[in-house]
């Protein structure tokens, strides 16, 4: 059975109007492709103060919005600050500097040393009309390094507490032992003393 197929027939010849039209195509779309190029490299170029102005609102947005946060977080800082010194009311101690004691002559350093309660000679003095059983002197101590609780955090605290305070006390002796330690928690019940 045949369709009257033959595969050896030659392949039609264009015309030259056909060669002609194709390449005016072409050409037609080779100038407009450039003319389009050209075209928008001008826009380009004439858009260029608007794009340097939208990147200077942009800086500026970004510039207000780092000062923004940088406010907010020095609010929040100052917050805490004060919050902090509302459960601390106690003033830091602070001592006077410790002499030098290599350079004072043996009169200023025997008086230094009686000032201090101690005899020249080691033994701790007793203050006129103190005993041992008297109460110590007390006075409030600080943190060298403030203690970060790691277990401890606000969804733990019971109902109602935002902050809690904790007050520890001991009773120190003159070669720096300390016993009689308590803590009292504030409000109790906090489990953190």
């Amino acid at each position: 059975m045949t369709y009257g197929y033959d595969d050896h027939t030659p392949i039609p010849a264009r015309s030259r109007t056909d060669r002609l039209m194709v390449w005016s195509v072409g050409l037609t779309l080779t100038v407009i492709g450039v003319a389009s190029a050209i075209y928008l490299a001008d826009q380009y170029r004439a858009a260029a103060p608007w794009r340097a102005a939208q990147e200077s609102e942009r800086l500026r947005e970004r510039e207000a919005r780092a000062a923004e946060d940088a406010r907010r977080e020095a609010i929040e800082a100052q917050r805490a600050a004060e919050a902090d010194a509302a459960l601390n009311p106690q003033v830091p101690v602070i001592t006077a500097p410790a002499p030098d004691l290599e350079s004072m002559s043996e009169e200023e350093l025997r008086r230094y040393l009686e000032q201090q309660g101690v005899i020249p000679g080691g033994a701790p003095a007793t203050t006129p009309g103190r005993t041992s059983r008297d109460e110590p002197v007390s006075g409030p101590l600080e943190w060298a390094v403030r203690p970060r609780w790691p277990a401890l955090r606000d969804y733990t605290f019971p109902a109602g507490v935002s902050r809690i305070r904790v007050d520890f006390g001991c009773r120190v002796s003159r070669t720096g032992v300390l016993s009689d330690c308590r803590a009292t928690e504030i409000p109790s019940g906090t489990g953190l003393a």
